[in-house]
C-alpha cells in the first residue's frame, strides 16, 4: 500500500466505513494517494482509492482529478464504483505521478491511465487517456517493476533493462523534451528494483548496489 504523506489518515478512515463488510475483507490490494499541488486546493483534489479484491474486481473512490481513477470521466467519485478497464487483469501493484497512474498485472504487462500531457502515459499522444490500456510498446517484454516520477513513467523488465517514457531532461539539465512510448535507457542487470523520486529523478539499484540517477 501506498500512502503519500500529504494523505490526512482521519479522512481515509471516514471513506472506509461506507465499505461494505464483505468488501472490506477481500481487499487483496490497496492504493490510497492524494494530487496535491501549489495551484490547486488540497480539498478540491482530495484522495482517491483503488482497491483490488480477492474477485479481482477493482473498486474506486476519490476527487478523481484528471480522471485518475480509470472511470472514464473527471468527476468526483462519492461512492465506492467499480472500474470494470481493470477488472479481471490480475493487478499486483499500482504506483502515480501527481496526475498519472501505472498498474502491474501478474502477467507482467503495464497499464497506463490518466493526465498525459507529458507523455507520461506512453501511446504516443498528449491526450488525456481516461480509461486504462495496456501500453503495447511493452506486450513484447516481461516487466517486474514500475515506478512514476511526477510527469515520468518507469518499467523494469525481467531482462534488466529499464524503459521510460513522459516528461524528462537532458543529461546537463539545460532542456526538457517529451519521449511519448517507452524508450530503453538503462541496462541494470536482473534481480533490480527500481523507484521514482516526486519531481526530478528516479533511482534505480542495480545488482552490484549501485545507484542511477534518471529522468525528471
Amino acid at each position: 500500500m501506498l500512502l503519500n504523506f500529504l494523505v490526512d489518515l482521519n479522512k481515509i478512515r471516514e471513506k472506509f466505513r461506507i465499505l461494505d463488510s464483505e468488501l472490506l475483507e477481500n481487499i487483496s490490494l490497496l492504493h490510497i494517494y492524494d494530487n496535491y499541488d501549489d495551484i490547486e486546493p488540497y480539498e478540491k483534489n482530495g484522495i482517491n482509492i483503488l482497491i483490488v479484491t480477492k474477485p479481482d474486481d477493482v473498486f474506486a473512490y476519490g476527487g478523481n482529478s484528471y480522471g485518475v481513477l480509470g472511470l472514464g470521466h473527471i468527476q468526483p467519485v462519492d461512492n465506492f464504483t467499480k472500474v470494470n478497464d481493470l477488472c479481471k487483469k490480475k493487478i499486483r501493484k499500482f504506483t502515480n505521478g501527481f496526475s498519472h497512474l501505472v498498474a502491474l498485472t501478474e502477467q507482467k504487462k503495464v497499464i497506463c491511465w490518466s493526465n498525459n500531457y507529458f507523455g507520461q502515459c506512453g501511446n504516443r499522444t498528449v491526450y488525456p487517456q481516461l480509461k486504462p490500456h495496456f501500453n503495447d510498446k511493452l506486450d513484447s517484454v516481461n516487466t517486474i517493476d514500475i515506478a512514476c516520477g511526477r510527469n515520468h513513467s518507469l518499467a523494469l523488465t525481467e531482462d534488466g533493462y529499464v524503459f521510460t517514457w513522459g516528461k524528462k531532461k537532458s543529461g546537463d539539465d539545460s532542456e526538457e523534451f517529451l519521449c511519448l512510448k517507452p524508450k530503453i535507457i538503462k541496462y541494470i542487470g536482473r534481480k533490480s528494483n527500481c523507484d521514482c523520486m516526486w519531481s526530478w529523478t528516479f533511482p534505480s539499484i542495480d545488482r552490484k548496489g549501485s545507484c542511477l540517477w534518471l529522468g525528471y
